[in-house]
């Protein structure tokens, strides 16, 4: 059973375990949905040791000791030691913090998704860890409708008419039908957005033929 979830990056400490290839990806991972990222291992890849020098992530050079996960939302495991594996896993677990150690599902308490962002748009793909390959080769798939569908411009204007709508509207009936009209508005049309400074002018225009029940 599984319970999905979407952290806030920007309000997230998380500790990596590990300064290999694999820890490294997971770094790149984490920094690039606004992390704030720290690790420890007593060497590390070149691509780590530029992130360090920029001081994008901060670091201990030195092997994992109990008591390194204190104060972290999130541990990431990517060491080749099974022991330092099992005794991160057990450290976060007992202290309630979320863990996932690199390929091994059995010592995971949450599970890292392949994932499609056209923002604020973002689709996230499991399996739970059990075929990791079989998420990536979905996330390919997906990426191309997103694409295809104009769903992350969509999903852009979509907020802005929530925010519009919040502002201008009263009628909840009114604020649904112009939600259903957004998405009912072709590809082309929406493309054609991006030429007008705000589609405002547009949407007072379906109010006011919704007030008048032309719709």
């Amino acid at each position: 059973m599984f319970l999905p979830l979407i952290f806030r990056g920007d309000r997230l400490r998380t500790l990596v375990i590990g300064g290999g290839d694999v820890a490294q990806r997971k770094v790149d991972d984490l920094l690039h949905a606004g992390v704030t990222v720290a690790g420890v291992a007593p060497r590390v890849t070149d691509s780590i040791m530029v992130h360090i020098k920029k001081s994008d992530i901060s670091w201990r050079f030195r092997e994992y000791k109990p008591g390194d996960c204190r104060g972290y939302g999130l541990i990431v495991v990517a060491t080749n030691s099974g022991a330092t594996n099992l005794l991160a896993y057990q450290e976060a677990k007992d202290s309630g913090i979320p863990v996932n150690v690199v390929d091994r599902p059995d010592l995971c308490t949450v599970y890292f998704s392949a994932v499609v962002r056209d923002d604020p748009l973002l689709l996230s793909i499991s399996t739970g860890g059990s075929a990791p390959f079989f998420a990536r080769e979905t996330r390919k798939s997906l990426e191309n409708w997103v694409e295809e569908n104009k769903w992350g411009l969509r999903a852009r204007y979509a907020s802005d008419l929530r925010r519009f709508t919040l502002e201008h509207v009263d009628s909840h009936d009114i604020r649904n039908c112009l939600y259903d009209r957004l998405m009912k508005v072709s590809n082309d049309e929406i493309e054609s957005w991006k030429n007008l400074d705000s589609p405002t002018t547009i949407w007072r225009k379906w109010m006011s033929e919704l007030e008048k029940g032309m719709l």
